[in-house]
């Protein structure tokens, strides 16, 4: 937590990203070693995110993040109601996964898969913002309605980079999760490894939906469905006039 009346004074940084990226600022406050509070705005969205020498500790939004044990309920990991009654008895996250894991009722793999979800919700998306102001306040955290995250900093620029770049080439293709495919064929056999996402495509889901069916994150099905794409696998449905009117109002 911060001194009193920290609120009250100057920012130790602020600015607009643009002139920096996301990438400078988490570097630099890597490096350095910084602790403190990193606060993103753009439009009405906000990111939250506490440093502890260099070290991301804990992330909060404008809207509410999911919990791990959250995603993997989704994920169809474990029901929600056996989740709930061991939650009763082991409320802290950090051992009720343990738990888990050690009763055999989960996988680490399951663990690790919900992660990279939680950090694309989190963290890596931020990549991807545009005329978003910044400001940080050095020896002020904050852990207030968000999640407890630990992550490296740099491995958070080089995923998030390496995000991004795949993004561009996705865009003409997928240039949202909002996007719907529909199959083509199959007018060759469907790759393994693309098998799972081929299956859920039916015309009426889009990415976003796909991606929380097959507990795969955005990113990997967005990947897939592009790669899909250029088998001459799938195609994306043109939104109809109505589904224009719906996003523009």
């Amino acid at each position: 937590m911060g001194e009193p009346g920290a609120e009250n004074r100057p920012y130790d940084l602020e600015g607009w990203l643009g002139a920096f990226t996301l990438s400078d600022l988490l570097q630099m406050l890597a490096f350095t070693h910084k602790t403190g509070t990193l606060t993103l705005i753009q439009g009405w969205n906000t990111r939250t995110i506490t440093f502890e020498r260099g070290r991301i500790t804990y992330v909060a939004a404008g809207s509410r993040l999911p919990m791990l044990s959250e995603l993997l309920v989704r994920a169809g990991a474990i029901r929600a109601e056996e989740l709930a009654s061991l939650a009763a008895e082991e409320p802290d996250e950090a051992r009720l996964l343990e738990r888990l894991v050690k009763e055999r009722r989960i996988e680490p793999e399951d663990i690790e898969r919900c992660r990279e979800q939680q950090l694309e919700i989190a963290i890596y998306t931020l990549f991807l913002w545009r005329n978003c102001r910044f400001t940080f306040r050095a020896g002020e955290c904050s852990y207030e309605d968000g999640i407890p995250i630990s992550v490296d900093s740099m491995h958070v620029i080089l995923e998030g980079t390496r995000r991004v770049d795949e993004w561009i080439q996705f865009s003409p293709v997928i240039p949202s999760v909002s996007v719907i495919f529909r199959k083509r064929g199959p007018l060759q056999p469907v790759p393994a490894e693309l098998a799972g996402i081929y299956q859920l495509v039916d015309g009426q889901r889009d990415v976003a939906t796909l991606a929380r069916e097959a507990g795969w994150t955005q990113f990997e099905t967005a990947r897939a469905l592009f790669r899909l794409h250029q088998l001459g696998l799938v195609e994306a449905i043109p939104p109809n006039r109505a589904k224009i009117i719906e996003l523009f109002t």
